[in-house]
């Protein structure tokens, strides 16, 4: 079986705006998206810890 290897989270925050060409307020938001695009896994016996 292979490990999957640790893909932490980010948090962004999207500070309150104002949008478009009639500048329509937008309330901030947080958003997560992980830090590798991929999930990337261990080979047979490499070293992993366990998140």
């Amino acid at each position: 079986q292979f490990k999957r290897l640790p893909n932490p989270d980010l948090v962004m925050y999207v500070f309150p705006h104002l949008a478009g060409s009639d500048p329509a307020p937008v309330p901030g938001y947080t958003t997560v998206f992980p830090l590798y695009q991929r999930v990337q896994y261990a080979m047979p016996g490499e070293r992993v810890e366990d998140y």
